[in-house]
């Protein structure tokens, strides 16, 4: 699923491979460059290719997360996400 190279993390789902380097993610359908920019997005990207694939999703889940939580500028709004989260499961 995800090998490490000296910096750089690959993570494959079917015809789709991940790269992220630092702060940079870089998303792949076969030979073809789908997208490059911020990791998170290309995160978001990747988990959208998989058809939001469970296994995918809890791959990056800390990722997703901690990034959620800095956008909260209030504790009603993280009140209000935690517990929209909480009815999902």
């Amino acid at each position: 699923m995800g090998t490490t190279g000296l910096r750089t993390l690959y993570y494959d789902y079917g015809e789709y491979r991940l790269e992220l380097e630092s702060a940079t993610g870089v998303l792949y359908r076969g030979e073809k460059l789908l997208f490059k920019g911020f990791s998170y997005e290309a995160i978001r990207w990747f988990i959208s290719a998989s058809g939001n694939d469970p296994k995918i999703k809890d791959k990056f889940r800390s990722q997703l997360k901690m990034r959620q939580e800095l956008t909260f500028a209030t504790k009603k709004d993280k009140e209000k996400w935690d517990k929209k989260e909480e009815k999902k499961k």
